[in-house]
């Protein structure tokens, strides 16, 4: 596929794509039905930008990472979230960052930034530690040598959710952890189903499917109330002063002076909650599997785990100790990433880039999948080569791996994400082997939001001989 020049001349050039009869119908009904594998279909027949008529929509793929930074970060500011996606995950989200636009975003961006400092997160690693610690320990008998088949999905979605409620809240869910994860679940489902559909009818209609959806609003927003309203009465000086909620109740923005106003206070921790569990726990999810099945890797990564760390809890002073494991995530990222498709803009305006014009009001896609499978930014893009994200390797494209967006609206938390994923991996590596059973095939990759298994991963976790204790 032909690398294109951006600074080339403009010329009078065809939109490339495909012909799209019915109004684009079929193409809506293929991407509808199998997103992945429409946005590489069109990528690998038409090339790094493909403009599709779907219905009214006029839909352009982007699918190089020249093209993708041309558009999301030099000409961001002709660029407004899809209003779709808005109207759907605000119907559960509320006014968070991750919806709001213009001034609006600028603040709560502001407000929230603190929170997610590198310093922040580097002092939420003991709470991140304190939530992961008793999980893993009891997966199988503490003896060497013991083993268990573990449901990866239950262990993973626990594992994050018990370190998402304990940096955001101090504490955890306890016998409700089950529920939320089963709410949180629908919603995606429900939300992927809506986000490909023009409109939806009211949540409160007596419709099939949205007693689901009302049951897992209701359950999430009781959660998150009581936590807020626990806190506000609790003494001054019994209140935990260093976890995420503490640091939004004493949010200021320097620049207006003003605070979260309660609905914005519920819907940040909402937003925080929701994104902060589920797609962590499908990354380790696909972490684990790809040690499970290549163990040349996972004992490069348990080698680097036992000498720097020996059996002494792993702290956020540790992971730039630990370059192997942080590149096993990284390829983990770029193979699964979870949000392998959603990443959708409005052009609010006409966009030049290259020889093409994009129109106002277009739809942009841009697929994390379809760029992190490109042979030309990484050789053998099917191959799990952690060597890649090693500090010694060859530089990548800009752009080219994005598993948490780019541009203004990257992920807030991406630095959260890694500090929890890479120290949730070496624990888990200092306690167990892990192996797939015989004839276990290889899991169908999913997108329903994030990307996930088709089918129930369950893996052998078999408990190893106890490490030496090393000091810091």
């Amino acid at each position: 596929m032909t690398q294109h020049n951006l600074s080339a001349p403009e010329v009078a050039h065809r939109l490339p794509g495909p012909p799209c009869p019915w109004f684009g119908a079929p193409h809506m009904q293929a991407i509808s039905r199998d997103f992945l594998g429409y946005t590489r279909q069109m990528h690998r027949e038409w090339g790094d930008i493909v403009f599709v008529q779907m219905y009214w929509e006029k839909v352009c793929l982007l699918g190089s990472p020249e093209l993708v930074r041309a558009v999301m970060v030099d000409n961001a500011a002709s660029l407004i979230r899809q209003e779709r996606a808005i109207e759907v995950f605000s119907r559960v989200q509320g006014p968070s960052v991750m919806m709001a636009e213009g001034e609006d975003w600028q603040r709560l961006h502001r407000l929230l930034m603190p929170a997610f400092s590198p310093r922040r997160v580097a002092g939420y690693a003991r709470l991140m530690v304190d939530a992961a610690t008793p999980l893993l320990d009891r997966l199988v008998p503490d003896m060497p040598g013991a083993s268990g088949l573990i449901n990866m999905d239950e262990l993973t979605a626990r594992v994050t959710m018990d370190v998402i409620c304990r940096t955001l809240f101090s504490t955890d869910l306890g016998d409700t952890a089950r529920q939320v994860t089963k709410a949180s679940h629908a919603l995606n489902e429900i939300a992927m189903q809506e986000l490909m559909v023009p409109l939806t009818l009211p949540d409160s209609w007596p419709l099939p499917g949205k007693a689901a959806k009302r049951h897992a609003m209701r359950l999430f927003d009781e959660v998150i109330d009581k936590h807020i309203a626990d806190r506000r009465q609790m003494p001054v000086d019994q209140a935990p002063q260093e976890d995420v909620l503490a640091l939004l109740l004493a949010a200021r923005d320097e620049e207006g002076g003003g605070r979260l106003s309660e609905a914005e206070l519920r819907a940040q921790c909402k937003v925080i909650f929701l994104a902060g569990f589920d797609t962590s726990a499908k990354a380790l999810q696909w972490w684990a599997w790809l040690m499970a099945a290549h163990s040349d890797k996972a004992a490069l990564a348990h080698e680097e785990v036992s000498r720097v760390l020996g059996a002494r809890t792993p702290q956020a002073e540790d992971l730039p100790q630990l370059p192997y494991l942080t590149a096993t995530i990284k390829e983990t990222l770029r193979l699964y990433p979870p949000a392998a498709g959603l990443l959708t803009r409005r052009a609010v305006k006409e966009i030049k880039v290259g020889p093409w014009t994009i129109p106002r009001r277009s739809m942009i896609i841009v697929a994390p999948w379809v760029l992190h499978n490109d042979a030309r930014s990484f050789p053998q893009p099917e191959s799990f080569r952690p060597e890649r994200f090693m500090p010694d390797a060859p530089p990548l494209p800009r752009s080219a791996w994005m598993p948490f967006g780019l541009g203004p609206r990257v992920c807030i938390g991406q630095h959260f994400a890694m500090t929890e994923m890479t120290l949730v991996a070496a624990m888990l590596l200092q306690r167990y082997e892990l192996s797939k059973e015989p004839g276990q095939p290889e899991p169908v990759a999913q997108l329903n939001l994030t990307l996930r298994p088709a089918q129930t991963l369950f893996l052998r976790m078999r408990r190893r001989e106890p490490a030496h204790e090393r000091q810091v």
